[in-house]
């Protein structure tokens, strides 16, 4: 019993400790897959801001700014986001954003810091897909004047045109009572689109790496995703590689995000294929292996 004051005393101290380490990590950045995008959680989770509201779209609390004026980008250029928070009597905020291209939610492009001290870098995985998110560090949740504060990053466009892009992200008003109760999360999402080409006649997929390709053994399908830039006039071509065609679609017109099914006949042999895309003057090739 004589060592029960020092026990409690050391049991006291590690709870003081412990406690004060789980405030600072809250504090030092969100939680990675944090920012309400397709796949992704938000800080309403238990061991963060656990019994926290979450808004969806919010009307005047979210801003966020992007430096084309008319929200597209071009291939391989860096632009700055700057994401702004209007929430009165919040003196501690916090947040996390991610790009998405729209036709599968898979990373886009490459999100840089622009201010070292106030946001970071951080990574997840979900599924096959690395995402990369910014968010705070201690020094980016204090207002920069009352109930008001502001991120400013930059963002590497993709090196090929990826189509429809969403910026997600999160931002946490809190009542900065070092508890993890009682905040509010608002979740919103602003989109950018490729550039427009000079040749405005010209049909442009989404992506020339987008196009997937896949093989269903049980049912003999090929199967084909892409996503179209605007309406055109589609057709799709399978040949072996000798350049036999095995199927030959008929043209027709097509816009947004496609799937197609192309049923085999058992007689098609193992080996490679080529599929081809065509639309309006552009074209996007794909082997695939049927066994």
């Amino acid at each position: 019993m004589k060592n029960k004051p020092t026990f409690v005393a050391v049991v006291l101290a590690a709870s003081t400790l412990l406690f004060a380490n789980y405030t600072v990590l809250k504090t030092a950045g969100s939680h990675p897959g944090s920012t309400g995008a397709p796949g992704d959680l938000t800080c309403a989770q238990t061991s963060c801001h656990s019994d926290a509201q979450v808004v969806q779209d919010p009307v005047g609390i979210n801003t966020l700014l992007f430096s084309s004026s008319d929200s597209t980008y071009i291939p391989g250029q860096t632009y700055t986001l700057t994401l702004q928070v209007v929430s009165s009597h919040t003196s501690k905020f916090g947040f996390e954003l991610t790009a998405l291209r729209d036709f599968n939610n898979t990373n886009t492009g490459t999100l840089g810091i622009l201010e070292p001290i106030r946001t970071q870098l951080i990574n997840h995985t979900l599924g096959t897909d690395l995402r990369t998110s910014v968010t705070h560090e201690t020094a980016g949740t204090v207002s920069l004047s009352p109930g008001f504060t502001e991120w400013k990053m930059k963002w590497t466009a993709p090196s090929t045109n990826a189509g429809p892009i969403t910026f997600y992200y999160a931002t946490n008003c809190t009542n900065n009572n070092s508890l993890e109760t009682g905040d509010i999360i608002y979740l919103s999402s602003f989109g950018i689109k490729p550039a427009l080409t000079t040749n405005t006649d010209k049909v442009n997929l989404d992506d020339i790496n987008g196009l997937t390709v896949f093989f269903n053994r049980d049912l003999r399908e090929i199967i084909l995703n892409y996503g179209l830039y605007k309406p055109a006039q589609v057709k799709t071509l399978v040949s072996d590689c000798k350049g036999v065609a095995i199927f030959e679609g008929v043209s027709s017109l097509k816009s947004g995000e496609q799937s197609e099914k192309i049923k085999l006949s058992p007689e098609y042999t193992k080996g490679t294929y080529i599929v081809r895309i065509i639309a309006g003057d552009d074209a996007v090739t794909r082997k695939i292996i049927i066994d």
